[in-house]
């Protein structure tokens, strides 16, 4: 846990945005899929 607290610091804007691209992407997703099955 320590570890990842360190690297988190060394983290880059663009590896920092990539990460959180990653994270919301099956956020996205099952809005998508609800979106489609409500028909939206």
């Amino acid at each position: 846990m320590h570890d990842m607290c360190i690297e988190k610091k060394q983290m880059s804007k663009k590896e920092i945005f990539r990460y959180a691209f990653v994270k919301s992407v099956p956020i996205m997703c099952s809005y998508l899929f609800v979106g489609m099955a409500y028909g939206f």
